[in-house]
């Protein structure tokens, strides 16, 4: 009798466990995986976006070098060069966002710094060499060493 109870109680068990509905297994190294993926994907589309700024500064690098600058052409260029850079603000953003915890973190902090910097200076442009000469070689230097901090944030991610 203590035979039969075992049993039906083991065959209860069983079928009641088989009852449940199952719940999906994910694999964490995969999910870990794809973030980090769109993670580097993030730094990438930013670095494409560092070779906009840096083509936008030769843009507007020429119109003043050139002289007698047309003050409405300068502010379309310079808008577009505020445009560009806000929007690799944005990327980053985006990329702090998925870096929680990754070993890129520090370097997009750095990142966000020099951003700063950035827009503050394509906002203080103002269309005159003598002011303005300082500044495309601060922003030379600055948008070179972005892409290069991003490239070992890419390796890091």
């Amino acid at each position: 009798m203590s035979n039969l109870r075992t049993l039906l109680a083991l065959t209860l068990l069983f079928t009641s466990v088989l009852s449940f509905p199952t719940l999906p297994l994910t694999n964490r190294a995969t999910s870990c995986d794809s973030n980090t993926d769109k993670l580097v994907a993030g730094i990438n589309k930013n670095i494409d976006i560092q070779k906009q700024e840096q083509a936008q500064l030769k843009v507007v690098q020429k119109m003043v070098d050139a002289g007698n600058v047309d003050q409405s052409d300068f502010d379309a260029a310079q808008s577009k060069f505020v445009d560009i850079v806000n929007k690799g603000i944005t990327q980053r953003k985006k990329n702090q966002d998925l870096a929680n915890g990754n070993a890129a973190s520090d370097g997009l902090a750095t990142v966000a710094k020099a951003q700063a910097t950035e827009l503050k200076t394509v906002q203080g442009l103002t269309g005159n060499a003598k002011t303005d000469d300082k500044a495309f070689a601060k922003l030379d230097t600055m948008f070179s060493g972005g892409i290069a901090q991003n490239q070992k944030n890419a390796k890091a991610g």
